[in-house]
């Protein structure tokens, strides 16, 4: 008996057509039972790989729950297994890192027919292709049966007893001379502003297609192709302009009829240009890549895809206003590639420009310059200043931060053995070499009493090794504490004592730089002039509001002063001024008083000469 397999057009849940949803949903075919072969479907979801996809007939999973590639539960000649080797072409477009499951049937069975469907699962929700398998009794389109109990033999095959055609018999209906049936569910689409694309099922023991182009002005061409391709693109048309399409079969037994004809529009002219990347402008950082363009003419939208050096690919749009893009949360010194192409208003895309760009490799900066502390030791406050590291590496100053670090020391003594030269004085007879000569090799010939047994012996300065105590202070912290700063000043309010700091740079994604060390002490502040016992000297302080007060005070008393020695010096001028105008006041007054005298004895002198020359 005769099987055939025939798988129905998929639709999705939601939506009206597969195609609508899913890049790749599973098509008609035809499997005949009595010669089995190998076929196979694919089922590709939109985007990249975020979606899991699982096979199903009548509501049972095609494999385990948990493992859906182990098929434990299906035929090992039925295989569902994911793939990366169907690629691009120019009648279907596959966007890379996309998931693609492949559904396998080696051979077909009568208990292979139900309901499958192809379910892509994500955050978003279930989206399904569904299609039914039906096993019939039938032969193939180009062959028959003589009998029910025999097998399927082609058309031009003659049955035993049957004649050879001729042409007064009726070869669209007999046996083994039966016309080939014309290709089922032909599409057409525009493809290339010039071009037009067919597609349609294969028919059995075809030896070509014929396709007829009706033209607007109504002739008409029949292109010929071969049966080895269900798929032709018919070029050389005009741009935005309406043309029909249709098409039959050929075979050894004749033509079919021409199925009912389509018409088409092809696409617009307006094909924009690749975008210009010599004229991109690209900033790189260790973790980030900024990129924009000048306008396409013609375009719409801009289409950009990034690709990372794991194969994911980012599918990006932008409108023609936005021409900028960045891509962050990247990885140092890492190349990346990235392709941008424009889009007209009727769907038309240009070519890719393509690009590659390396993130720079996180080069931390340099320690930080010129570091500067004062200690306040009235209010126990240090206070740090330092300026920008001379190589900034690939760091930028905004994102620049400072990693400080102090711990407070504790003094302690440490007593230890050691063996040192240290110079002794010994008697003559006690010496093996009674010319013994000191460390700097002069004779040592001192006659150095040494108590009433000794007295007049000769003695000699000696250098020995012995042991001796030796007494070392070291330092331990007690206190360590860390702190991130993004300016260049600091003030740490810190009890007194002895303080070791590290001061660091830190980069992007906070790698640590250069680092500079120092120490300070923080001496214990006493408002007497005597220091107590055990404490150092005491910091002086800065000039505080209380001594301000004071130099302002001291300063208005000396003005003061001034003034009124100012106001004394010229109360004395004047004073000697109006004592010298009432001198020469009194002297004018007996000036006066003279000549009055005189002109008044003058007078009288003259009258007596008067009276005794009258006489």
């Amino acid at each position: 008996m005769a099987y055939v397999l025939v798988f129905f057009l998929p639709f999705l849940i939601g939506l009206s057509n597969a195609d609508d949803f899913f890049q790749i949903a599973p098509t008609d075919v035809n499997i005949y039972y009595d010669t089995p072969k190998k076929f196979e479907r694919y089922c590709i979801p939109p985007g990249q790989s975020d979606f899991v996809i699982t096979w199903w007939r009548d509501d049972k999973r095609l494999g385990s729950q948990d493992k859906p590639n182990a098929n434990i539960n299906i035929p090992s000649r039925i295989k569902i297994r994911e793939t990366s080797d169907l690629q691009s072409t120019k009648w279907h477009s596959v966007t890379p890192g996309s998931k693609i499951s492949l559904l396998q049937i080696n051979s077909v069975l009568p208990t292979d027919q139900g309901e499958y469907s192809c379910v892509a699962t994500n955050k978003s929700g279930h989206f399904s292709a569904k299609f039914d398998v039906k096993v019939t009794d039938a032969c193939r389109g180009g062959s028959f049966k003589c009998a029910i109990d025999k097998k399927c033999i082609l058309n031009y095959t003659l049955c035993d007893g049957i004649a050879q055609c001729s042409n007064d018999l009726d070869e669209s209906t007999m046996a083994g001379c039966s016309l080939p049936s014309p290709p089922k569910h032909l599409i057409v689409k525009a493809s290339e502003p010039n071009e037009i694309m067919l597609t349609w099922q294969p028919v059995s023991k075809a030896t070509h297609y014929e396709i007829e182009i009706t033209y607007p002005d109504g002739s008409k061409k029949i292109i010929s192709k071969s049966s080895r391709f269900n798929i032709a693109v018919i070029d050389g048309l005009k741009s935005k302009t309406e043309y029909g399409a249709k098409i039959r079969t050929r075979s050894l037994t004749g033509v079919s009829n021409f199925t009912d004809q389509i018409t088409v529009s092809t696409n617009s002219l307006e094909t924009p240009a690749a975008p210009l990347v010599d004229n991109a402008n690209i900033i790189r950082t260790v973790t980030d890549i900024s990129l924009s363009w000048k306008p396409v003419p013609n375009a719409v939208t801009y289409e950009i895809t990034f690709r990372s050096p794991d194969g994911s690919v980012k599918k990006i749009f932008r409108s023609s206003s936005e021409r900028t893009i960045r891509f962050s949360g990247l990885q140092e010194d890492t190349l990346y590639v990235i392709r941008i192409r424009a889009r007209s208003s009727s769907g038309i895309a240009g070519r890719f420009a393509k690009m590659k760009v390396k993130t720079l490799k996180n080069a931390p900066p340099s320690a930080p310059e010129n570091i500067r502390h004062i200690v306040n030791a009235r209010q126990s406050r240090v206070e740090f200043s330092w300026n920008f590291p001379t190589d900034m590496g690939t760091s930028f100053k905004p994102d620049l931060n400072y990693q400080f670090e102090y711990c407070i020391f504790q003094s302690y003594k440490v007593i230890f053995k050691e063996y040192r030269n240290v110079s002794v004085v010994v008697p003559d007879d006690q010496n093996n070499t009674p010319d013994m000569k000191t460390k700097s090799g002069r004779q040592n010939d001192n006659n150095i009493p040494d108590g009433k047994n000794n007295v007049g012996r000769k003695k000699t300065r000696k250098i020995v090794l012995k042991l001796v105590d030796v007494v070392k202070t070291r330092y331990r912290p007690i206190d360590c504490k860390q702190m991130t700063v993004s300016q260049k000043l600091l003030s740490l309010k810190l009890k007194p004592g002895f303080y070791f700091y590290n001061l660091t740079t830190l980069g992007i994604n906070n790698i640590e730089g250069g680092t500079r060390t120092g120490n300070f002490t923080i001496d214990m502040y006493t408002p007497t002039t005597e220091p107590e016992a055990g404490v150092g000297p005491t910091a002086i302080p800065m000039p505080g509001a209380f001594s301000g007060i004071i130099i302002f005070a001291i300063v208005t008393a000396g003005l003061c002063v001034i003034l009124l020695v100012s106001f004394f010096m010229a109360w004395l001028c004047k004073w000697k001024l109006l004592t010298d105008a009432v001198d020469a006041y009194k002297l004018d007054v007996i000036e006066n008083n003279r000549i009055n005298n005189l002109e008044a004895h003058q007078r009288h002198n003259n009258n007596d000469m008067y009276k005794k020359l009258n006489s």
